[in-house]
């Protein structure tokens, strides 16, 4: 299978976990949904251009928060079995 959380944001990801654990996670899960949500809005007001590097900015930092999710509930098996459920939606999507 393909990659989408490396061995090595696994490891990190667990760490964090012990050190500051589900709930510490969770919540940084949904602070950096609403970021996103903020420079998503202030790109789409303003100079698209010179917004963008805000927007890949939090895109990042939520990548983070998401792996450390998915490696806090879930099995590596159980996080691939809905990754590719939501690609075959896509898919799907984009084939009707």
């Amino acid at each position: 299978m393909g990659y989408i959380v490396s061995d090595e944001i696994e490891a990190l990801s667990l760490e964090a976990l012990e050190k500051w654990g589900l709930d510490s996670t969770l919540e940084q899960i949904v602070e950096e949904c609403a970021e996103v949500i903020k420079a998503v809005k202030v790109y789409q007001r303003t100079d698209k251009g010179s917004d963008m590097d805000l927007v890949i900015e939090e895109l990042a930092d939520l990548r983070v928060a998401i792996d450390r999710g998915l490696c806090s509930f879930t099995s590596r098996e159980q996080v691939y079995e809905s990754y590719y459920a939501s690609v075959s939606k896509l898919i799907k999507g984009l084939r009707e």
